[in-house]
């Protein structure tokens, strides 16, 4: 048998090199940038948390604030509206001369009482409406000494009710009016805020970009696609995030609606039933005056189609529904006040004060009282609907400040782990 000798290598030829041996993936160059890359993606998820917390109650905040702010305008309303009530009911009271009826007195009592009392209430919160709590005791005092003269027949008694009646119109009226507006002017500050809550989530782009930017520069770093617990806790502030930011949109496109469609016809109800109570005064004051009420005639007009024009604003924003109603009461009341004036005008001014003054179905003041009434249930429907539903909308914005919140703080934690594992490369 034949065997085959190894090849041996011809003299003087060079050996053959040892294979390299496989070298070790190379470090990063310090482990100080790691130290940092932890320290940002912590510090920009518990910003993110933060923030979408604070985006959240921030919201919650503005949309219990402007609740409050409308129940509080519809009070003061309701305060306006019981004064106003008052002297006109204890005005036309007047025109029956000696002792008032007792039903009228009663009624005028029991209104001033209810506006006295919300007046004192608010004090506190408007300064002006101290001014005007006093002013209301000055002017409860000039219409005793009213009733005092009118009962002994008095021409006096008509000069003190002119100058009560004056007194209420020029100085403690447009303080409640004062408060209205600055209240009103509040809730709808706050109601703009709430609406633009959305964009201001914006900011938390810049942490969001914080958190990518360094996941990119720690795969380039590592020779690593994803840091999976990085991944994880980045991507669960981003669904949070865009879960914010739509809880902020949806609860400040609600408060929008709610305002269109509920507190702005509250106003209106309310502004058109302040109108017709101080049109109200002026119809009394035309016939008190025997002859010279022509300027309290043109309040009244005045006054009614200030009325009118509210109750249109609130059919507009609305809907017809009962502001339909509402302005057939006007309506009725105001052909009563025509039969009233065409009595007086023509001469017979015994028959339109009897007219005036009885509170029969059908007659002026009871067609007045059901406006009235019906304007009052109105406002406190609307203004309880607005209010409720502005709470309503609190609730988004506080679930996902909470979620976003969680989020954020388990994106530190995940973020935190997945680096330090890198960082241990260096040991």
């Amino acid at each position: 048998m034949t065997t085959t000798s190894p090849t041996r290598p011809q003299a003087g030829a060079p050996a053959s090199p040892p294979p390299a041996p496989k070298q070790p993936r190379k470090p990063l160059r310090t482990p100080g940038k790691m130290i940092l890359a932890i320290v940002a993606s912590v510090t920009c998820s518990l910003f993110i948390a933060g923030f979408g917390l604070w985006l959240g109650l921030h919201q919650a905040s503005l949309l219990g604030s402007a609740a409050d702010g409308s129940e509080e305008v519809v009070s003061l309303f309701g305060v306006e509206t019981d004064l106003t009530l008052a002297n006109a009911t204890t005005t036309n009271a007047f025109l029956v001369g000696g002792l008032e009826p007792s039903d009228l007195r009663l009624a005028a009592d029991e209104s001033f009482y209810n506006g006295a009392r919300g007046l004192a209430s608010h004090a506190a919160e408007h300064g002006g409406l101290s001014r005007a709590s006093g002013d209301l005791a000055l002017y409860a005092g000039l219409i005793e000494q009213a009733r005092a003269a009118n009962r002994q027949g008095f021409p006096v008694g008509a000069a003190y009710l002119d100058q009560a009646t004056t007194m209420l119109t020029e100085q403690i009226q447009p303080e409640i009016d004062g408060a209205v507006v600055r209240t009103s002017e509040g809730v709808a500050n706050d109601l703009n805020q709430a609406g633009g809550q959305a964009w201001v989530a914006l900011v938390l782009v810049v942490p969001l970009a914080g958190l990518i930017g360094t996941q990119v520069w720690l795969s380039r770093q590592v020779r690593r696609r994803y840091n999976v617990p990085f991944t994880i806790g980045t991507v669960l502030v981003v669904l949070a995030g865009i879960g914010l930011a739509g809880a902020l949109n949806s609860s400040g496109s609600g408060a929008e609606r709610i305002r269109e469609s509920r507190y702005v016809p509250t106003l209106a109800a309310a502004q058109a039933l302040s109108d017709a109570a101080q049109a109200r005064s002026d119809e009394a004051f035309t016939l008190i005056r025997r002859g010279s009420g022509a300027a309290y005639e043109e309040s009244f007009q005045n006054n009614l189609f200030s009325a009118r024009t509210q109750l249109d604003r609130g059919a507009r924003a609305a809907g017809t529904g009962v502001f339909t109603g509402l302005t057939t009461s006007l309506s009725e009341w105001e052909a009563g006040h025509a039969e009233i004036r065409a009595l007086d005008d023509g001469g017979d001014w015994d028959s339109a004060v009897a007219l005036a003054t009885t509170r029969e179905a059908g007659s002026p003041s009871a067609l007045y009282q059901a406006f009235a009434d019906d304007a009052w249930e109105t406002v406190r429907s609307l203004g309880h609907d607005t209010a409720g539903e502005l709470e309503d909308q609190r609730a988004g914005p506080i679930i996902a400040g909470g979620l976003i919140a969680l989020a954020g703080i388990a994106c530190a934690a995940l973020s935190a782990r997945g680096l330090s594992n890198r960082l241990k490369e260096y040991r």
